[in-house]
């Protein structure tokens, strides 16, 4: 991280990412990306979500990433 077009939220980097799913809060899509523990064979986590920013301000994926105990990251607004 960060993104340049996705805010952010750090849930539990020590996950190995498995894949990821849409999820919607108050009519806003967001994305989850799911995770697992390295060498663990079953069982998953949330790994961080990911915020569309063209669609959530940076007050309010901040907020909602606060709520769920995360660490925040705005996006960049630059090319890479």
């Amino acid at each position: 991280m960060p993104y340049e077009d996705s805010h952010a939220c750090s849930i539990d980097p020590t996950l190995k990412v498995l894949g990821s799913q849409k999820r919607t809060h108050k009519g806003k899509s967001y994305t989850v990306r799911i995770g697992r523990k390295p060498g663990m064979i079953k069982g998953s986590s949330e790994r961080s979500y990911l915020y569309d920013a063209k669609v959530w301000s940076k007050a309010e994926a901040r907020a909602h990433c606060k709520d769920h105990g995360g660490r925040f990251e705005p996006a960049t607004g630059k090319e890479k």
